[in-house]
């Protein structure tokens, strides 16, 4: 293969999502033991109780619908979908009957994974696998749930130097990066998402940002006929992802439990790469699109407005259990950087939802200038 050369966008997508290298086509090792990196369901299976629980509720709002799609948007190894349907059907089982599970998965070696953790559970409406470009017409009522799904799409690597953008690009010899460079900005789409979203760049700070990220919700929400979304994913507003305090962006791997800040010293589809969410964005297109805002909060509050506490003094967990369920709402571990959004969609105004009491409802400062949207 000759030396090529190109965006970082394009190289994270190669990187990720490419047939043959791949990371989460091909390679992709989520868990505790022989993994590279644990996802909250594998800490714990109190969050899928806790997220279980929320999913209940926003049936009742719905007003148990006979059918109640459950659709999770990148679901990994399949661990959450089956935790959450297992506490459904213990708590709930008028809800496990009506429940339609869905997976959007592109990845042959995910889908392997997901289906045998799915396969005992004695569905009535068995899993239907879909990608993200072949979504059905239909419209349906139910929860579109993310878990660390949005990080994972491509990212822009941008950074501001005498007074103009320059953007990341790659050069590879097969899949051995060979170096980077800052090259002139030529993509305007960036600089209308900068706008879009109210942000003007520090100089001297490097940045990255996902219009992936943004562009997936309209064809998420084209399958929503009423219903919620529920994004759980680390990253944070704009005014903070874009500040000096973010100068350096926050593209990183992940390999064998350790955090990688030198990415491209690693051969590509080799190791998982992310980037903060931008919540602000993330928020401003669902308004567009529809939704109301019902929650955003980190994850520590979240997991504690829903009964965390209650749950690990209620059940005979052991010390190690304890300690593991604690990971997911410690505020140095997975409790602050982690965030949680929720919206809804053909939904009346409700009291507040599990999870977001009313009090700590306070809306991301995303200017709203009355624009036509990035989107149009």
């Amino acid at each position: 293969m000759a030396i090529r050369t190109m965006a970082f966008r394009d190289y994270m997508e190669w990187s990720l999502f490419d047939p043959d290298i791949g990371y989460y086509t091909c390679r992709a090792k989520i868990g505790l033991s022989g993994s590279d990196f644990i996802t909250a369901p594998e800490v714990s299976p109190v969050f899928s109780l806790l997220i279980s629980e929320q999913i209940i509720e926003l049936d009742d709002y719905l007003g148990n619908p006979e059918k109640f799609y459950l659709i999770e948007a990148g679901p990994g190894n399949g661990t959450m979908m089956r935790s959450v349907l297992t506490c459904i059907k213990l708590l709930h089982p008028h809800l496990f009957e009506r429940v339609c599970p869905m997976m959007i998965e592109t990845s042959p070696f995910l889908r392997q994974q997901q289906f045998k953790r799915l396969s005992s559970l004695s569905l009535k409406n068995a899993p239907v696998w879909m990608e993200m470009n072949s979504l059905p017409v239909e419209k349906v009522d139910g929860v579109i749930l993310g878990n660390e799904f949005l990080d994972a799409l491509p990212a822009h690597w941008i950074r501001m130097a005498g007074g103009g953008l320059e953007e990341v690009y790659v050069e590879v010899d097969a899949d051995r990066v060979l170096g980077h460079s800052y090259e002139p900005l030529v993509n305007r789409d960036i600089v209308n998402y900068l706008d879009w979203i109210g942000v003007e760049l520090p100089e001297g700070c490097e940045t990255d940002i996902s219009i992936d990220a943004i562009s997936v919700l309209g064809k998420l929400d084209s399958i929503l006929d009423r219903g919620f979304m529920l994004w759980i994913d680390y990253g944070d507003s704009a005014s903070e992802k874009y500040s000096q305090r973010r100068s350096r962006g926050t593209i990183r791997g992940f390999k064998d439990h350790q955090l990688i800040d030198q990415v491209f010293d690693h051969p590509a589809g080799s190791i998982d790469l992310t980037a903060h969410v931008d919540f602000s964005g993330v928020m401003k297109r669902l308004v567009e699109l529809g939704h109301r805002f019902e929650g955003y909060s980190d994850q520590m509050s979240y997991l504690i407005a829903l009964g965390i506490d209650q749950v690990l003094q209620e059940n005979q967990l052991s010390k190690e259990e304890v300690i593991a369920a604690s990971t997911l709402f410690h505020p140095l571990q997975m409790g602050r950087v982690f965030k949680v959004l929720l919206t809804s969609k053909g939904i009346g105004p409700k009291k507040a939802m599990k999870g977001f009491p009313r009090e700590s409802l306070l809306p991301l400062l995303v200017p709203d200038r009355g624009d036509p949207g990035l989107f149009g």
